[in-house]
């Protein structure tokens, strides 16, 4: 194993968009509409903020007590199903699982190079 100290983990998290995912594992890639985030996930409460995008590093100093609470996350991944939209969201403690977290209230689907 690498260790907590030789890992930097990095999340991008969206309130709304598009995303190049999958409809399940091995299914075919395409371009999907995410809709707006539901209400008690932390991207509605980071798209509470007056600006378009922005970053969250989490140190040690972050990581204390006070601010380890338990909120929905969005997964978004290689597979993405928007009919089971809420599903999608997973209790998460958010700096207890990356080290930074870059947020776009609005995103759009990468393109596919070949």
């Amino acid at each position: 194993m690498l260790g907590k100290d030789n890992v930097f983990l990095v999340v991008f998290s969206s309130y709304q968009g598009k995303v190049m995912a999958g409809p399940r594992w091995g299914g075919r890639m395409m371009e999907m509409i995410i809709s707006p985030a539901v209400s008690d996930s932390i991207e509605s409460k980071l798209n509470q903020i007056d600006l378009d995008g922005f970053y969250l590093f989490f140190d040690d100093k972050v990581r204390k007590e006070e601010n380890l609470m338990v909120t929905g996350h969005r997964a978004v991944g290689v597979v993405y199903n928007s009919s089971g939209d809420r599903r999608q969201f997973v209790p998460t403690i958010i700096p207890m699982r990356y080290d930074t977290l870059f947020f776009f209230k609005n995103t759009s689907a990468l393109r596919v190079l070949r």
